[in-house]
């Protein structure tokens, strides 16, 4: 008997020559960029007065004077805020409204299961408006607030249309 499958021709695939390395590329040279102007650094006058509390300003090379100015009030800022005057800074928090959350409950509860109570959470949530107004970057949440204002208002208006519904079906205006 014959092998069903002859054994496979000898490995006969032909080699590339031996070649020499490319040649290299050309260095190019690095463009030469022309050095900056030197800037004389003016120093500022200060006044008499004010030598022990602002010292001089003198510009270093490299510096950026719009950030230096920018550094130096947002350090008299927070000076300011932590001796207790002014209005809170981003390095300060502000915390929720106390009552936001509340606002907000009152009054997504009531537009989506009892729109009898949604005159209270409109009159609970703009309560709490004034009160978040009343004191402004002293708190976060005016959202939460506005939104449950909201839900009060569409649920007020949703109570008042099924009332006079109601009253007009009572009527025999409409057929129930």
């Amino acid at each position: 008997m014959s092998d069903p499958f002859p054994p496979p021709p000898p490995n006969k695939i032909p080699q590339p020559a031996p070649t020499e390395a490319p040649p290299p590329p050309p260095e190019i040279p690095a463009p030469s960029t022309p050095a900056a102007p030197s800037i004389p650094t003016p120093t500022l006058p200060t006044l008499p007065t004010q030598e022990a509390s602002v010292p001089s300003v003198t510009a270093q090379p490299g510096a950026n004077p719009v950030a230096e100015a920018q550094r130096a009030a947002a350090q008299a800022q927070q000076r300011q805020s932590v001796a207790g005057g002014g209005p809170p800074t981003a390095t300060q928090p502000r915390f929720l409204h106390p009552k936001a959350n509340s606002a907000l409950l009152w009054g997504v509860l009531t537009f989506c299961f009892c729109a009898i109570l949604a005159p209270v959470a409109w009159k609970k949530a703009n309560d709490v408006r004034t009160s978040y107004n009343s004191r402004p970057g002293a708190y976060s949440g005016k959202a939460r607030i506005l939104v449950g204002m909201w839900c009060g208002i569409l649920g007020t208006a949703y109570l008042v249309a099924f009332i006079a519904g109601a009253v007009l079906v009572s009527l025999g205006v409409f057929d129930a």
